[in-house]
C-alpha cells in the first residue's frame, strides 16, 4: 500500500492527501537530521523542531491550491472559539501540533497531526 492510499479516505481530500505527502518527502529529504542526527550523534532533536520544519514544508503546498488559502496552518493551537479546545466528553485542555482550519470555528477543522519522537504517551495523544 503507499502512502497516498494510506491517507487517502472519503474524509480527507486527495490534493490534501498529496500536499501532506509532499511535505513529508521534504521533511525526510531536507531536514532527516532532526530525526536521525541529534547532536553530535545523539539521536532524536526536540518535538518542536520537527513540528515547525513540516508545518513550513506543508504550508508551502497547500498555498497552491486556491481551496485551502482561506485556511490557517497553527501550531499548539488550542482554542474552541474564545474557550479552550477539549477532547469530547472531557475536561481535558488540548493543544494539537498543527492544525489546519479557520480560527475561532470548528466547523471546518479540516486537519490534525500529533507529531511524537518516539513512542512514548502515544496512547494518549492518539486519543487527541
Amino acid at each position: 500500500m503507499t502512502g497516498q492510499e494510506l491517507l487517502t479516505t472519503d474524509l480527507m481530500p486527495e490534493k490534501l492527501c498529496l500536499c501532506i505527502l509532499s511535505a513529508v518527502r521534504a521533511f525526510y529529504t531536507i531536514d532527516n537530521e532532526l530525526l536521525y542526527g541529534g547532536i553530535e550523534g545523539s539521536g532524536i532533536l526536540g518535538e518542536w523542531s520537527m513540528v515547525f520544519r513540516f508545518g513550513c514544508y506543508l504550508q508551502s503546498k497547500l498555498t497552491k491550491f486556491p481551496e485551502y488559502r482561506s485556511y490557517f496552518l497553527d501550531s499548539e493551537y488550542n482554542r474552541h472559539g474564545y474557550d479552550f479546545k477539549r477532547l469530547p466528553g472531557s475536561e481535558k485542555k488540548v493543544r494539537p501540533d498543527l492544525c489546519l482550519h479557520e480560527r475561532r470555528n470548528d466547523t471546518h477543522n479540516l486537519l490534525v497531526i500529533e507529531f511524537k519522537k518516539d513512542e512514548q504517551n502515544g496512547d494518549e495523544d492518539r486519543k487527541k
